[in-house]
């Protein structure tokens, strides 16, 4: 057979001769220039893929989240009319917490001639009372079946993608990943983020009505509330950009540590055999204090806002109470509607610092739901 195959050969060079060649070359100079540039974007594809590690590194969004994940958010939940029902109700209760304030001032500056007594204002101011109650009932309920049809259908949607992915996502995936996915995340949209999003709205109509509400008893106030209005915002964007990537790597840095947790437990035979228990407890101490990094960071960011959030409400407040002043009035009802107003821009502080850290934790939360969908 090995001489047979020697002949064969032998006899194949003999007979490949010069003309031969030429005739390939030829063939080769005929051959389409799209076809050549196909076969050279396709080898330059092969070299372009990555020839790293098996398992993925897990990738950090930056900037805003985009306004698709919120309508996506509220969407999930398949009920248009009782998303609409549930913000009418906030604005229903934020309107009558106003106006049973507002009694209050009437009966205190006995505006009513002839006085129609202690039992009409009371009967009145109760009222109000058992109308808010009854609509903070309402929309409690109606917010706690939104919440839980828009976290039931995340997390089906979640299991359904994990279920049905091929088996080489559980080959590039860590299992730690998966484990924050449906743990931290899916916690996040079961209870963190429908009470950080009814916190945003109420403290939001809260700052909204109290503006609106002191610029007309005192005009003068708009001077000073569009300037700090504009620095707010500007203070609120940069809070914004920092704490969200703080929250983003602090997030991300987490799965690391449930990997290795996980992967430990996993194969802690094999750790004792070698006895390599010191070198895993130093990578687990490494990746907490990696984790770590960003939530002092955070609470850092934190404090910086809390320092110009009470300087621009040290100004709002001594804004309002000068020009309470400088407009006032003989009648007593105008002096109590400035005490009124007064009684207001006082929790404007924690308004403002309650509605921005609110608002960056509703963002931060809202990555949970951009990776579960």
């Amino acid at each position: 057979l090995l001489v047979h195959s020697e002949s064969n050969a032998k006899g194949t060079a003999s007979s490949f001769e010069p003309t031969q060649a030429v005739a390939v070359l030829k063939r080769a100079r005929s051959t389409p220039r799209s076809r050549q540039r196909r076969v050279k974007s396709g080898a330059s594809r092969q070299e372009s893929k990555p020839s790293g590690l098996l398992m993925q590194e897990e990738e950090r969004d930056s900037g805003e989240v985009p306004s698709k994940v919120y309508s996506d958010y509220i969407k999930s939940a398949k009920a248009p009319i009782l998303s609409t029902v549930v913000l009418l109700l906030y604005v229903f209760v934020q309107a009558f917490r106003q106006g049973s304030d507002w009694w209050l001032s009437v009966w205190t500056s006995a505006q009513i001639t002839p006085d129609p007594g202690l039992r009409f204002y009371l009967s009145i101011y109760a009222a109000f009372a058992v109308t808010t109650g009854l609509l903070v009932l309402c929309r409690g309920m109606l917010f706690a079946n939104l919440s839980l049809r828009i976290a039931t259908n995340l997390q089906v949607k979640t299991v359904m993608s994990v279920l049905r992915a091929p088996l080489s996502f559980f080959d590039t995936t860590p299992v730690g990943r998966i484990l924050n996915r449906f743990g931290r995340d899916q916690d996040s949209v079961d209870q963190s983020l429908p009470l950080n999003l009814g916190s945003v709205v109420q403290s939001l109509l809260q700052i909204i009505s109290t503006i609106i509400f002191i610029s007309v008893i005192t005009p003068l106030f708009l001077v000073v509330a569009v300037p700090l209005g504009i620095v707010y915002q500007f203070v609120v964007k940069y809070f914004l950009k920092s704490s969200r990537e703080i929250k983003r790597f602090e997030s991300v840095s987490r799965s690391p540590v449930y990997a290795h947790f996980s992967e430990t437990l996993a194969g802690l035979s094999t750790v004792r055999a070698y006895s390599l228990q010191s070198k895993f407890i130093a990578e687990l101490s490494q990746r907490v204090d990696t984790n770590l990094r960003a939530f002092f960071a955070g609470m850092a960011v934190n404090r910086w806002l809390s320092v110009r959030i009470e300087f621009m409400s040290a100004i709002a407040i001594a804004a309002t109470a000068l020009f309470g002043v400088l407009s006032r009035s003989s009648s007593d009802q105008q002096s109590s509607l400035v005490g009124l107003s007064l009684s207001w821009i006082l929790q404007i502080t924690v308004l403002l610092s309650f509605a921005v850290r609110m608002t960056a934790e509703t963002e931060l939360l809202m990555n949970s739901v951009q990776r579960l969908m």
